[in-house]
């Protein structure tokens, strides 16, 4: 699916609680073609992976021609804590992450780059600990040939970016082409970041964006056009650039979840989509 020139796919955050090939093919069904993997499920993370569940998945693939993004664990890690059982247990899932990826064949891996362990904590040295992390990430994914994505995360007194020069430097510390820049345009809601800016700011590097809304107070990973965010100005400003990046929406589930996304795709592009077999 097309929105303007943005190629757009959805989270399996949809369906969390689904066994992960039945969310995926419920998605497929619905006509997307862009699928991003997300651990963290009951049934989906990196160490519980079957043999049998990725051949599943790698059928789906071939049959239906999608393309693959994986988003890395998040429960219980964080890459800016230097606590040693935290960020050798990040380091291990982040890696695995990328090798699993490699298995599943897909174009990225999506990787937090954390949080303050503590809002009194130095963001200078949460920013250095979650860099060295990932330069150490990067090895595994050199290896398998599995980009990194980097996305914001954190709220206002946590974030390790206090401005949009602060993740647009985070990012740019890489200069290896693995690494790459992914705007949640929900966080950056919460961190009080600018979107357009970022976009700027970011140039080349964003080549990723998470698609959700929300009220301004809460990460509620809305469906677009219920809260606050200024999305349709962010769509604008990528128009104009020709941007062609992958934008991926990434809604909390429920029980209408099909109208929900019908209901994304009619704002990202004003017209209906009807459910595709």
């Amino acid at each position: 699916m097309k929105a303007n020139l943005i190629n757009i796919g959805v989270s399996t955050l949809v369906l969390l609680n689904h066994p992960i090939t039945e969310a995926t093919r419920a998605l497929v069904n619905l006509g997307f073609r862009i699928i991003e993997l997300f651990c963290d499920s009951p049934s989906f993370h990196p160490d519980r992976m079957r043999g049998d569940e990725i051949g599943q998945l790698l059928e789906l693939k071939k049959k239906s021609g999608l393309t693959y993004y994986l988003h890395a664990p998040i429960e219980g890690l964080n890459p800016a804590d230097s606590y040693p059982p935290i960020y050798e247990e990040t380091l291990r899932l982040y890696r695995r992450s990328v090798e699993v990826s490699d298995q599943l064949l897909c174009s990225g891996v999506v990787l937090h780059p954390g949080h303050l362990p503590h809002p009194e904590a130095s963001r200078e040295d949460a920013f250095r600990n979650s860099t060295q992390l990932i330069q150490s990430v990067l090895g595994t994914a050199e290896k398998n040939h599995v980009p990194l994505l980097i996305e914001n995360t954190g709220t206002k007194e946590t974030t390790l970016f206090r401005q949009v020069p602060d993740f647009c430097s985070f990012v740019h510390f890489f200069s290896e082409e693995l690494v790459n820049g992914l705007m949640d345009v929900g966080h950056a809601e919460l961190q009080g970041l600018d979107l357009i800016e970022m976009v700027n700011g970011l140039g080349k590097r964003l080549v990723h964006l998470h698609l959700h809304d929300n009220s301004g107070k809460k990460d509620g990973h809305l469906p677009l056009g219920r809260g606050v965010i200024k999305i349709k100005a962010l769509l604008k400003a990528l128009k104009s650039l020709q941007w062609k990046g992958t934008g991926i929406i990434e809604i909390y589930g429920c029980e209408q979840y099909e109208r929900d996304l019908e209901e994304c795709m009619e704002f990202l592009t004003g017209r209906s989509h009807g459910r595709k077999t």
